[in-house]
């Protein structure tokens, strides 16, 4: 993988996670340390990509645009860990397998 790269292709049983944003935040150190923990491959911390199946669930936040500053993170925190997840800055939990979302 070349990840001066401008894009790249990956064929096989790989998920491609990230960015982890919302709103103008991006969550660069908390996606690392995810991409770490389940041994990926980081690109400039922006992207991680897993040699397995995952799905990203989040960020888990009121939809409403008048009120879309509310997100549900102690939630989030709980589900994630009770689904023994990855999790990224209490927006975002990264779930062995593939869902639809």
């Amino acid at each position: 993988i070349d990840q001066d790269a401008s894009w790249c292709s990956i064929s096989g049983d790989h998920t491609v996670i990230g960015p982890a944003c919302y709103g103008e935040v991006c969550y660069t150190d908390e996606l690392a340390n995810a991409c770490a923990d389940l041994e990926g491959t980081s690109f400039a911390d922006i992207f991680c990509v897993v040699d397995k199946k995952y799905t990203v669930v989040g960020p888990i936040c009121r939809p409403d645009p008048e009120d879309a500053n509310t997100c549900f993170t102690a939630e989030t925190a709980e589900w994630c860990e009770a689904v023994n997840g990855t999790n990224i800055a209490n927006l975002f939990c990264i779930v062995d397998g593939e869902y639809s979302v």
